[in-house]
């Protein structure tokens, strides 16, 4: 059995005391949980706090700390929320820009008890599996506005990236080292399992010896070795620094680039003792309590997994844990132990499967391609990132950013497996990227992950052609020709015969890339064949709850384009009067403008109930 993934979140308070050396008394709690969202306890833990500060007995220390355990551990989580399907955590998330009363489920709220107090927080109702704590991309991406491209693609590619905050709270660099595992997750996971949130000189030889690390520290003696790291993000100045060697990398052909890095190994200048194996354990909630001087309260989370059997336990390579305290003079350091990462046995499907997405290249990316054309990406890199900035421009949040960053990551993958709409320009841009992504750890994983659901969902054996008819919606629409509709929207309404398969069409259209709107548009085609098409898909769309959500975020002239189609088609074939629908319309259109003001669209007549 493979040993749960940990995450941990340390809190720290103090109080001023004259009596004692340094003029404070400071104590910590780290608690570790298998959630990720380990942010949700620091209420909690704060409220332990406080009551470990007025005591001095050991006795009365462990006493609070088991009923902090207890507590922590009888937190209840609705199984709802347990047992959701792959297709149902999908269509959420593709509805995360909603307003809270418009998605399909509620967050999850968490209530634990405290003495005489009800401690609530929550959550969403789906966290990925890198998404930890309060990580939050905007941050990112305000701090390293010019070169958060040159991030995304070391983080796409595998390579070691390093983050450093000279003199800063270490709680801000575990931020932005977390926040970087959502430039690329989703689509990717498992990120997690080569980051580092926070170490330090003492932890180097497992740092060094970890393949693409993602790691935090606020000593600047790392930034001077350049052998250590592939790409520098200085917190202090906002830069991103590549290393020569990776550099270099680039412009080589990948595969040579792959021989000469698993060729050359950096080691530490110091030695250390050699890394234990990986034990199994069983993995509740766990809390560890330490002493210290320092004058403010802060809390930071890290990840890891937990490993027991030594004082002086090291990391393994693929997975670290560090739970972090914030001092506002001086950082405050504890480091947890970790084992390697075990990957589930390959079926023989998910095998070959893993073994034919990473064989060479076929025709979508030819051989002779030169392979000094990584750097052609940057046009497309660039122009992604200004739609990005324009956004935040335009006051777009957190999930929008997010939204956008699964997007691009996902056309990238998409063209890596040959499943791609991209032209021929664009996949021959980015042939080096694609042979670089081919050679990491996680595309491989996700090779694995990817043949275990081809078949998965309603849709079943349809599933990758439905994906691939949608793409092309997205981004062919404009060279489609007649035909090319037809056969698209043909297909969709002869297969998507249920609400569970038009439900899964849904997860594939998340309204940060515009939800129904690419079939919407085909209401405006020149061809009737394609406008009468398009109208009765949106109708049954619009027969289920989901489905009405997804229409009430279209445009208003969109809304009034298909409810004057819908009338115009009921009229010329069931011979219904112009009266009776002009007063639908406005009825309809009253409705549509209280959804622009976050109020849900329930199409009249339709028996539609409210989102929860």
């Amino acid at each position: 059995r493979t040993p749960p993934f940990l995450h941990c979140i340390s809190c720290l308070l103090a109080k001023k005391d004259d009596k004692v050396k340094r003029g404070s008394v400071t104590k910590a709690v780290a608690v570790c949980s298998p959630h990720t969202f380990i942010h949700a306890l620091e209420p909690v833990i704060n409220l332990a706090l406080e009551e470990l500060l007025q005591q001095s007995s050991p006795e009365m220390d462990r006493d609070i700390i088991k009923e902090l355990y207890e507590r922590i551990n009888a937190m209840v989580i609705p199984s709802r929320y347990t047992g959701l399907s792959g297709v149902q955590k999908a269509l959420i998330r593709a509805s995360r820009l909603r307003p809270a009363h418009m998605r399909p489920m509620p967050d999850l709220k968490l209530q634990i008890r405290w003495r005489s107090e009800d401690v609530v927080t929550t959550v969403p109702p789906v966290v990925g599996e890198d998404e930890i704590g309060k990580a939050r991309l905007l941050v990112l991406l305000q701090r390293f506005d010019k070169d958060f491209m040159t991030i995304f693609n070391a983080m796409l590619l595998e390579r070691r990236v390093l983050f450093i905050g000279h003199n800063l709270p270490a709680s801000d660099v575990v931020e932005h080292v977390l926040a970087a595992c959502l430039l690329i997750s989703p689509p990717l996971s498992g990120v997690k399992r080569r980051v580092f949130p926070y170490t330090s000189l003492t932890n180097l030889d497992t740092l060094l010896n970890t393949k693409g690390y993602v790691a935090g520290v606020t000593n600047p003696i790392f930034a001077q070795r350049e052998a250590w790291w592939d790409v520098c993000c200085d917190l202090n100045t906002g830069k991103v620094t590549m290393a020569a060697s990776y550099k270099e990398d680039l412009k080589a052909d990948p595969a040579e680039a792959a021989r000469r890095r698993s060729s050359t190994t950096t080691t530490a200048p110091s030695s250390s003792k050699p890394v234990k194996a990986d034990t199994t354990i069983e993995a509740p909630t766990t809390i560890a309590t330490t002493k210290a001087g320092g004058r403010t309260a802060r809390s930071s989370s890290g990840v890891g997994s937990k490993e027991g059997g030594g004082k002086h336990s090291n990391s393994l390579r693929g997975s670290s844990s560090r739970s972090v305290s914030r001092n506002s003079s001086r950082d405050q350091r504890s480091s947890s132990s970790t084992v390697v990462y075990k990957p589930s046995r390959q079926s023989a499907a998910a095998a070959a499967a893993a073994a034919a997405a990473t064989a060479p290249d076929g025709a979508a990316a030819a051989a002779d391609i030169p392979a000094e054309r990584f750097h052609d990406i940057k046009k497309y890199d660039n122009e992604f990132a200004g739609e990005v900035r324009v956004g935040l421009t335009m006051g777009r949040g957190e999930v929008w950013v997010r939204e956008m960053m699964t997007a691009y990551t996902q056309r990238v993958v998409d063209m890596a497996f040959g499943d791609s709409s991209a032209g021929e320009a664009t996949l021959s841009a980015n042939h080096v990227r694609i042979r670089m992504l081919k050679d990491t750890t996680q595309f491989r994983r996700h090779a694995e992950q990817r043949a275990s659901r081809k078949f998965s969902g309603p849709c079943g054996e349809e599933s990758g052609k439905v994906a691939r008819f949608v793409r092309r919606l997205q981004h062919e629409a404009r060279s489609l020709k007649k035909d090319g509709f037809v056969e698209i929207l043909d297909y969709f309404l002869s297969t998507l015969d249920n609400n569970e398969k038009l439900i899964q069409l849904l997860t594939l259209l998340p309204e940060s890339q515009g939800g129904l709107y690419p079939i919407a548009i085909c209401l405006l085609h020149s061809s009737r064949q394609v406008q009468e098409k398009a109208l009765q898909l949106l109708r049954r769309f619009d027969a289920f709850r989901e489905g009405a959500l997804w229409l009430s975020s279209l445009n208003f002239f969109l809304m009034r384009t298909y409810m004057r189609s819908k009338i115009q088609y009921d009229a010329e074939h069931k011979g219904e009067t112009g009266g009776a629908g002009s007063t639908e319309i406005k009825q309809k259109e009253q409705l549509q403008r209280k959804s622009d003001h976050n109020t849900i669209w329930i199409p009249a007549g339709e028996g539609v109930p409210p989102a929860p």
